[in-house]
Formats: structure tokens, sequence, C-alpha cells
């Protein structure tokens, strides 16, 4: 998530500089405030996509960590078994 974030200052400085150019009256102001929120959508998207990436790495290391014990009590198992 830190990598995504760290662009965060740059769609800051999209938005400012299109507030900037539609506020002064620029001929392409529609298009500008257009373009500015398809940027800002894409950006949450990709923000959500990387907390869903992160959510989807916390629980297989949960996961991980059950499936190791498990194996381990099998281990232990077949220890008792056959020695």
């Amino acid at each position: 998530m830190r990598e995504v974030a760290a662009y965060e200052e740059h769609v800051e400085h999209i938005n400012q500089t299109s507030d900037a150019l539609t506020t002064s009256g620029h001929s392409e102001s529609p298009r500008i405030r257009q373009e500015q929120q398809s940027v800002n959508y894409l950006w949450m998207e990709l923000k959500d996509l990387a907390n869903a990436r992160l959510e989807v790495g916390k629980s297989l290391g949960r996961k991980k960590h059950t499936l190791t014990l498990v194996f381990e009590h099998i281990i232990i198992i077949i220890i008792t078994w056959y020695f």
C-alpha cells in the first residue's frame, strides 16, 4: 500500500492544477473536469484494489500459519504411530 500512497501527492497536484485551470476559465474546462473525474475515479479504484490485495495477503498468511500447525500435528501423529 505504501507504493500506492507515494503517488497521492501527484493526484493532489493534478486536482489542484485542474481546479486552477477551470477556475481561470480555460477554454477546455469541461474536458479538464471530465479528465479530472476520471483520474480521481481510477485513483480510488487503485487504492481499493491495493487494500483488497493487502487483505488477501493477510488472510493467506493466517491460512498458511494454520496449515503449518495442522501439518505439524499430522507429523506428530505419524511419528507416534510408527515409532
